[in-house]
């Protein structure tokens, strides 16, 4: 979507090929260095299909883009704070100094859950690599891995442990051999180094936030804190002053509030929103009240990247792209190391037909549903 501002006064403007092609070499920009300024979501396929995350931190980029807005959906249980905190976790990491900001309104994930979570998937990051090295992985390249000093492809690429990762709950509750608790330890080391923020409703991480309250204090933290990329957890909940409002009602206005934050400034903006059981049973039925198509509608008018989860099989979390930069709709499938949620793999593209539930992993490497060549 192109959100830059007018060139010239609209009544000079005389919109003929030549005036269109004196703005070329500003609305391009280089390519090269636009490229070199995404930021990845670490996700190997979703990267591929989308090219990440792309808030604009320079002006060039701001007349280039603009910003970007990415909405994700999926009923209550089918990770789509799973998702988030992959993407998170990776795109803290970019070395352009851009930090992330995770706003959670959602009930069961408080900012000391999301830090849960993180711990769990880096402490299980930490036992794949270590089992590779038991495998034949020689430790130097081991060593390089945990550093974090391969790019976020490469990390992805190891397969997933053949016993149970580190769950969020295993940090309080479970026992730890002598592996894990060095695990856990690399992961706290390594989580106290990422450009990340969370913020919650709890009255010590701040009040349940009114949009107005929120713009001003997403003011503060884009030019003081340098938080460039929003991850906005259940929408649904956010204050928008007008109680009784219908829920389609309230995700327009805060649609509405994102695309002016991101106008304005040029972030990147990534909301999740839950999709009730009887609204889905009615799109399954052809049936959709108006209202709740005014809201959808505003969501896939104002979103850059649009992406629905899926998540029926423990090891892989199915995603329908909706919209996206590079292609029209497209259904990919991420392999999950179900116990942290961790992300284990660049995922691959459906080309066909839905893969059956169950399939094993054998079973989608021979089909011919599959191309991993993006």
């Amino acid at each position: 979507m192109n959100r830059r501002e007018p060139v010239v006064d609209a009544m000079a403007w005389d919109g003929s090929p030549p005036a269109l092609l004196a703005d070329v070499r500003d609305g391009w920009g280089d390519p090269e260095i636009n490229v070199s300024k995404v930021i990845r979501t670490g996700i190997g396929v979703l990267d591929t299909i989308t090219f990440g995350l792309m808030p604009a931190i320079t002006p060039e980029l701001k007349r280039v883009r603009g910003g970007d807005f990415w909405a994700i959906s999926a009923l209550e249980g089918h990770r789509k704070s799973t998702l988030l905190a992959n993407m998170a976790l990776h795109a803290s990491r970019n070395t352009l100094g851009a930090w992330v900001g995770i706003e959670s309104a959602e009930p069961n994930m408080s900012p000391g859950r999301y830090r849960d979570v993180l711990l769990a998937m880096l402490s299980t990051y930490y036992l794949i690599v270590d089992w590779h090295v038991s495998q034949g992985l020689p430790p130097e390249k081991a060593a390089e891995i945990r550093n974090w000093t391969l790019g976020p492809e490469e990390v992805t690429k190891l397969s997933s442990l053949p016993v149970g990762g580190l769950s969020a709950d295993f940090l309080s509750f479970g026992r730890r051999t002598a592996l894990q608790l060095k695990a856990i330890e690399w992961a706290k080391n390594t989580f106290a180094q990422l450009k990340l923020r969370v913020y919650g409703s709890m009255s010590e991480y701040g009040a349940a936030a009114h949009l107005k309250a929120l713009e001003q204090r997403w003011q503060r933290d884009i030019y003081e804190r340098n938080e460039w990329i929003k991850f906005v957890d259940h929408l649904q909940t956010i204050d928008v002053g007008r109680p009784g409002a219908h829920d389609y009602d309230r995700m327009q206005l805060i649609c509405d509030f994102c695309q002016s934050m991101i106008q304005q400034h040029g972030i990147c903006i990534v909301i999740l929103s839950q999709i009730g059981q009887t609204a889905e049973r009615l799109r399954a039925q052809g049936i959709m009240d108006e209202a709740s198509a005014r809201g959808g509608n505003r969501v896939a008018e104002l979103a850059d990247v649009s992406l629905r989860l899926t998540y029926d099989n423990p090891h892989w979390l199915s995603v329908r792209i909706t919209k996206s930069r590079r292609s029209g709709k497209v259904a990919v499938q991420l392999p999950l190391e179900p116990g942290s949620g961790l992300i284990v793999g660049p995922g691959s593209v459906i080309v066909s037909k839905r893969l059956k539930k169950g399939a094993s992993v054998n079973d989608r490497e021979n089909s011919d549903e599959l191309n991993n060549g993006v």
